[in-house]
């Protein structure tokens, strides 16, 4: 008895020391968005960049550089952000910057920061999800997330079920938002901010934000940074996926292994797009697209409608499109950057007001809309679509 009673004790022990590790762990774990970032600011400016210059070329009057700098340090590994970055060619000061993040599937161009820089503007795109370089820039350091996985291609192994779960290759022992696959990468878009904000070319209160797909989600997730003037989300990060809509179909995902209550209330407070949307400040034009599979139009709307009241906000959409805009839409995102980010004396229309009118004498329904009356724009055509699908990808206009 005296031998089992002593391991019932050191049992009991083991216990109460677990317990405590759990529970002090828990109180260290952020609860909240604002929570979750409340530490960057300090930790940034403690963290050098140490910048590289890894190539430096010219093209089409643009000077273009693969650089690379500083994440941070996490669990001992400084972790490190690779890019390309390009400026108008010549001795350019107060240029107004831009993060411009790639698509899910994609790796960081020459072309986007390219194109942005010939009109006017220093522009950085991320490597964010540490894809292989093309033949170009073979050989080169490339973006190192060191151990941990930030929805790379490498395995993510976890222990249990869900985004926050820890594991292995995760920050935190416990259930925590610093779990979530792209926590990091949200860490490193906003080192990417203080990159361009280091730069002798770039005015660092004129900051900007613009991606597409999976860096739409990027941009929503990044937008309550301070530093930000402007942003841009592009067919991704309209977020409430988790909320059904009866008249919808196909309209949300994400459920997988998240079925815990607890978990996915810690999620939808910190790391969520939902939580990002209610927290926004900066100017935001979406760009969606009227039949997109990544940002169904009655979530874009929700998402929009949560922002804070007073946020100037627009949101551009083609007919017919899935993912993709025609010019006449996708020329929307340089005119919203030249109104917020250079301030050239153009000024986006304001939003038309529509009435719909269902009870009428003929029984004819009635959709009344009426642009910016205070808008200098000459006006060209209204057009007017209509469409009554449930589901989105597949509906006619």
């Amino acid at each position: 008895m005296k031998d089992s009673s002593y391991f019932l004790s050191l049992t009991k022990r083991g216990f109460t020391l677990l317990f405590l590790v759990v529970a002090q762990a828990n109180a260290e774990v952020p609860q909240t968005l604002e929570e979750l970032w409340t530490d960057f600011p300090a930790r940034d400016k403690a963290t050098p960049l140490d910048t590289e210059v890894l190539k430096t070329w010219e093209e089409n009057d643009v000077t273009l550089r693969l650089v690379r700098f500083n994440i941070g340090a996490f669990k001992g590994e400084m972790l490190k952000l690779a890019g390309f970055y390009a400026v108008p060619k010549g001795d350019m000061k107060g240029l107004p910057a831009l993060v411009v993040c790639h698509g899910g599937g994609q790796k960081a161009s020459v072309g986007g920061p390219k194109n942005w820089a010939m009109n006017g503007y220093a522009a950085f795109c991320p490597n964010n999800g540490a894809q292989p370089w093309d033949n170009r820039f073979v050989g080169l350091p490339n973006t190192d997330y060191g151990s941990f996985n930030p929805a790379v291609r490498k395995p993510d192994n976890r222990d249990g079920k869900g985004r926050l779960a820890p594991g292995p290759n995760t920050i935190d022992p416990v259930l925590s938002p610093r779990n979530e696959a792209m926590y990091l990468r949200m860490y490193a878009m906003r080192r990417a901010l203080t990159f361009l904000q280091s730069r002798p070319e770039v005015d660092p209160e004129k900051l900007g934000f613009r991606g597409h797909s999976t860096g739409g989600v990027m941009t929503v997730r990044t937008a309550i940074d301070p530093r930000l003037k402007a942003v841009v989300p592009s067919m991704g990060g309209c977020g409430f996926w988790w909320e059904d809509y009866p008249w919808v179909v196909d309209n949300t995902r994400g459920y997988e292994g998240m079925e815990d209550a607890t978990q996915q209330k810690l999620f939808l407070n910190t790391v969520s797009c939902d939580a990002n949307w209610k927290a926004m400040h900066a100017p935001l034009l979406f760009l969606a697209s009227a039949n997109d599979f990544n940002s169904p139009t009655e979530n874009v709307v929700r998402a929009m409608n949560a922002m804070p009241p007073g946020v100037d906000k627009r949101l551009v959409m083609p007919a017919h499109y899935n993912h993709s805009a025609n010019p006449q839409a996708a020329i929307a995102d340089k005119m919203w950057f030249e109104q917020h980010l250079k301030q050239s004396g153009f000024v986006f229309p304001k939003t038309p007001q529509g009435e719909l009118i269902l009870k009428t004498k003929d029984k004819v329904p009635v959709f009344r809309v009426q642009p910016d009356p205070e808008s200098s724009l000459p006006i060209e055509s209204v057009d007017v679509y209509y469409s009554y699908g449930r589901k989105p990808q597949a509906r006619y206009w």
